[in-house]
């Protein structure tokens, strides 16, 4: 069965403020972060628990080309997948532990 996926607020906010930063650095180049955040999420409904934790429950997928982190818990009871933040890779992970709890 396959899991519905959710955005939290937290999860949109980061993704748009990296749009618009790296959009500034070049146009179009936030839309294609988008466009590979997007097609990221496709792979999340099937079988989400095929990605590995990064601080339980919550787990990680990678993108290709940026470096951000969709990270997400599973929600058994509800058959659904929340997107709880959209990480860059080389930001502090104390301060995501943090957000985190």
């Amino acid at each position: 069965m396959a899991y519905n996926v959710v955005l939290l607020q937290t999860a949109r906010q980061g993704l748009w403020e990296a749009i618009d930063w790296y959009n500034e650095q070049s146009v179009g180049l936030g839309n294609e972060l988008m466009a590979e955040f997007f097609e990221h999420l496709k792979k999340l409904p099937e079988n989400p628990h095929r990605f590995k934790y990064i601080l339980k429950p919550f787990r990680r997928l990678r993108l290709k080309r940026f470096p951000y982190l969709i990270i997400f818990r599973i929600d058994e009871a509800r058959q659904r997948v929340v997107v709880a933040v959209f990480w860059h890779e080389k930001r502090d992970p104390e301060r995501l532990e943090r957000v985190l709890r």
